[in-house]
C-alpha cells in the first residue's frame, strides 16, 4: 500500500511538473522589465566592470612597499673563513621606504574615482539600450500577434467558403477558374501567416534571450503599461535642458573629460622625483663598529621630466572637451529628429477613427455574405479581402510606429516622458 502511494505521488508530481512546463508565462511590460533587470546575462556581466574599477581604485590608494636589503660577508680574508656568523662577522642591513611627492597617490585615486563613475554610467547606458530594445520587442511581438489573430479570423471564413464552393464545383455548379482564384487568394494569406509566424519566432527568441528564459518557454504578453505622450504637451527647449542632466552618455563624456584633467595633473606630478628615505646598519665596514646611518635618495630630473606624457594627457584633455561639445550637439539633433517623427506619427494615428477596426471586420463579413449571394463578383470580393488585409497591416504598423517613436523619444530624452 505504501509503495502504491509513493508511485501515485511520483506520477502526480510528474503531471504537475509537465503542466507547469507547458503553461504560458504571462508577462506585462513591467514584469518583463523587472525580469530583465534581475536576469539579463549581459547586464550581470557588465556589473563586474564596476567591481573591477573599484578594485583598481583600491590599488591606486595603496602605498608602495618598503624595501629591505641585507649584505653578509662570504669570505673573511683575515680569518680565512667562509660565511662567518659570530658577533664580529661583517654584515649590513638596510630598510628604505619610497615617499611619493606632489600628491601622486591622491591624483591616482582621483583618476580611479572617475573610472568608477564611467563604469557605472557605461553600465546604465547598456541597461537603457537593452531596456529600449526590450520594450520595442514587446510591442512588436504584441502587435504581430494581434495582426495574425485578425488575419486568422478572416482566413477561417475564406476556408469555409472554398470548402463549400469545392463541393459545388464537384457537382458542376461552380467554375474551376473562380475556385482556383479563391485558392490562390488562400495561398497568399497562408504565405502572409507563415511570414508572420517566422517573424514572431525570431522576435520571441530575442526577447527570451534578453530575459534569460528557456527557449522553450511559451509567452503570453499583456499589453499594459504602454503610454504615449502628446507631443504638443512637450516643450523642446526643456527636453534639451533635462536631457543634459539625464543622458548617461553625456554624463559619461563629462566624466571622461574630468578623468583627462586628473591625468594631466598626475602626469605633471610624475615629473617630480620621489624621495627614498631609509636606515642602515653596518657591523664593521665603516670607520666605526655598529654604524647606524640615515639614507636619502631621489632621481635628478635632468633627462626625463615626463614631458611627453604631460603633452599626451593635455591633448587627450582637449579632445575630451571637444567630445563633450560634440555630444551636446548630438543630443540636440537627436531630440529634434525624435520630436518631429513623434509629432507626425501621433498626428497620423490620431486621425484614425476609434471604430475603424470594427468597420473593417464588418466590411469583410459583408463582402463574404454578398459573394455567397453572388451580389458581387469574384474580382470585387478579392479586392475587398486584399483591402482588408492591407488595411490591417497599415493600422498595426502605424500603432507599432507610434510606440517605436515614443520609445525613441524616451531614449534620447534620457528618461520616461510618460512617467
Amino acid at each position: 500500500m505504501k509503495q502504491i502511494s509513493i508511485i501515485l505521488m511520483i506520477v502526480c508530481s510528474a503531471v504537475f511538473a509537465s503542466a507547469q512546463e507547458h503553461a504560458a508565462l504571462r508577462l506585462s511590460i513591467k514584469d518583463a522589465e523587472q525580469l530583465f533587470l534581475d536576469q539579463n546575462m549581459e547586464l550581470l556581466a557588465e556589473k563586474y566592470n564596476i567591481k573591477i574599477s573599484e578594485a583598481e581604485r583600491l590599488q591606486a590608494r595603496a602605498w608602495p612597499n618598503p624595501e629591505f636589503s641585507a649584505e653578509i660577508a662570504m669570505w673573511d680574508k683575515e680569518d680565512k673563513k667562509w660565511f662567518r656568523s659570530d658577533y664580529t662577522a661583517q654584515r649590513v642591513f638596510e630598510v628604505s621606504q619610497m615617499i611619493e611627492t606632489a600628491g601622486k597617490r591622491k591624483k591616482r585615486t582621483e583618476v580611479a574615482d572617475n573610472n568608477i563613475k564611467i563604469a557605472e554610467l557605461e553600465f546604465y547606458e547598456v541597461m537603457l539600450e537593452l531596456k529600449s530594445e526590450l520594450r520595442l520587442l514587446f510591442a512588436d511581438i504584441y502587435y504581430l500577434n494581434e495582426k495574425k489573430a485578425r488575419i486568422d479570423a478572416g482566413a477561417g471564413p475564406l476556408s469555409n467558403l472554398i470548402e463549400g464552393y469545392s463541393k459545388l464545383h464537384a457537382s458542376g455548379n461552380f467554375a474551376r477558374a473562380e475556385l482556383t482564384r479563391l485558392k490562390s487568394l488562400q495561398r497568399s494569406i497562408d504565405k502572409e501567416r507563415l511570414s508572420l509566424n517566422h517573424e514572431l519566432i525570431e522576435l520571441t527568441t530575442r526577447l527570451k534571450l534578453l530575459l534569460n528564459l528557456n527557449p522553450g518557454t511559451d509567452l503570453n504578453l499583456i499589453m499594459d503599461g504602454f503610454k504615449t505622450t502628446d507631443p504638443n504637451a512637450l516643450i523642446l527647449a526643456n527636453l534639451i535642458e533635462q536631457a543634459l542632466n539625464y543622458r548617461v552618455d553625456y554624463q559619461r563624456e563629462l566624466y571622461l573629460a574630468s578623468k583627462a584633467g586628473a591625468e594631466v595633473r598626475l602626469a605633471k606630478a610624475e615629473g617630480i622625483p620621489d624621495l627614498n628615505i631609509g636606515a642602515m646598519y653596518d657591523r664593521r665596514g665603516a670607520e666605526q663598529w655598529d654604524y647606524v646611518g640615515l639614507t636619502f635618495s631621489m632621481d635628478i630630473p635632468v633627462f626625463d621630466r615626463n614631458k611627453g606624457e604631460i603633452k599626451r594627457s593635455e591633448f587627450e584633455k582637449e579632445q575630451a572637451e571637444i567630445n563633450v561639445q560634440k555630444m551636446q550637439l548630438t543630443i540636440e539633433s537627436e531630440l529634434f529628429e525624435a520630436y518631429a517623427k513623434l509629432s507626425q506619427t501621433h498626428k497620423t494615428v490620431s486621425n484614425i477613427e476609434a471604430d475603424y477596426m470594427d468597420n473593417l471586420d464588418q466590411m469583410l463579413a459583408g463582402a463574404l455574405t454578398s459573394f455567397e449571394k453572388r451580389s458581387i463578383s469574384l474580382i470585387e470580393f478579392i479586392d475587398y479581402f486584399e483591402s482588408y488585409t492591407e488595411s490591417l497591416e497599415d493600422i498595426y504598423d502605424l500603432q507599432l510606429q507610434l510606440h517605436s517613436d515614443m520609445e525613441n523619444m524616451n531614449f534620447v530624452s534620457g528618461y520616461d516622458l510618460e512617467n
